[in-house]
């Protein structure tokens, strides 16, 4: 039986305070190197292939009105 993952692998965001080398392994032991769902891995695949393209589109053509402002 697993045990429950303490409270600061839970909820981690890019403005949590950073973990010890111990909390690492501690939240790894717990489940942090499981899978991820399926929806995640797909929104991630979607973003990748569907939307990059979009967005280099969108870059050039705000990159070609600011060249046409400064004209």
């Amino acid at each position: 039986m697993t045990q429950p993952a303490p409270s600061y692998c839970v909820g981690r965001s890019l403005l949590s305070k950073p973990l010890t080398p111990a909390q690492w392994e501690t939240c790894w032991k717990v489940g942090w190197h499981e899978p991820v769902p399926g929806w995640l891995t797909r929104a991630g695949y979607d973003f990748g292939h569907t939307m990059h393209p979009a967005l280099i589109i969108l870059a050039i053509g705000f990159l070609a009105v600011l060249a046409l402002m400064r004209r």
